[in-house]
């Protein structure tokens, strides 16, 4: 069993078990599982819920893609997924009413795709290949993708910005503002031009 091998099952078995603490099919053993169970049947628990799927949904298909080559946009539906969770949460944990404004939702994918960007190597050492395939079946030219992905988060950042205009609190356009220069100067940090 390859040491990838080995980490995919891991995660794997990960996922499974937290998968059953969170539906409630099994008591929770750690101090993770706790907690996370705390959040759920807290006051928030039923918005925080779909936080906490979501990143099990990322992580499920993640143990489950495989190291080769992916379709684009299934990267981009896995960078939806988890900055679409992070975003979600600080909301709901900043006491905002109501549903995520969408236009927020993109500048959280556009950080995803630069944390993607930023950490190729070590995806690669991992074993996953986050460049889609060409036609021929192997990965994309890294140039070539490394642009496209660079352009896609940089309208996605813009939008997302524009949104921090819409009603909240300040706490929240501020922790938002934060996340999103880091991750712009991430993004142009790890360019080709």
């Amino acid at each position: 069993e390859t040491q990838i091998a080995a980490g995919v099952k891991t995660v794997r078995a990960f996922v499974g078990r937290q998968s059953l603490v969170v539906a409630g099919q099994t008591s929770p053993e750690t101090e993770g599982e706790r907690a996370v169970v705390a959040v759920l049947e807290g006051q928030q628990g039923d918005r925080l819920r779909a936080v906490v799927e979501g990143m099990l949904t990322a992580l499920s298909f993640d143990a489950a893609r495989g190291p080769g080559p992916i379709p684009a946009e299934a990267l981009t539906d896995q960078a939806a997924r988890v900055g679409g969770a992070f975003a979600t949460a600080v909301w709901v944990c900043c006491g905002e009413p109501g549903l995520l404004p969408a236009g927020v939702g993109e500048l959280a994918h556009a950080a995803c795709l630069a944390h993607v960007l930023r950490d190729r190597a070590i995806d690669r050492a991992l074993g996953y290949e986050n460049r889609p395939a060409s036609p021929s079946g192997a990965p994309q030219d890294e140039a070539e993708w490394i642009h496209a992905v660079a352009a896609d988060a940089e309208a996605r950042f813009t939008k997302g910005e524009a949104a921090l205009s819409t009603p909240m609190r300040w706490r929240t356009r501020w922790l938002l503002r934060q996340y999103a220069s880091r991750y712009r100067r991430t993004l142009r940090s790890h360019r080709i031009a």
